[in-house]
């Protein structure tokens, strides 16, 4: 999460403003998926799939929508692919 505040200079202002919310969204969001069994998944891990699914877009309202519609299946096709790509932290 550290890179993605040292990058709020190249980000829209709205997305940098409201990057805490947006993490406590986020942090919602895993504990959601903790119910469903799925205790691994942090909220770090949840904000970078949400903006890969806007495809790196600063528009707040779309990056709220991609984390409250964020489904399950949806979180594991991306770290599927990450883990392919072999890009894994």
């Amino acid at each position: 999460m550290k890179e993605e505040t040292e990058n709020c200079e190249q980000q829209d202002t709205l997305i940098c403003d409201y990057n805490e919310e947006l993490l406590k969204l986020c942090q919602d969001k895993s504990e959601e998926f903790f119910f469903f069994g799925y205790e691994h998944i942090q909220a770090k891990d949840i904000f970078m799939c949400a903006k890969s699914i806007t495809h790196k877009n600063e528009r707040l309202h779309e990056m709220v929508g991609a984390i409250l519609s964020l489904r399950i299946n949806q979180f594991m096709n991306y770290e599927t692919m990450n883990a392919y790509k072999g890009i894994m932290e």
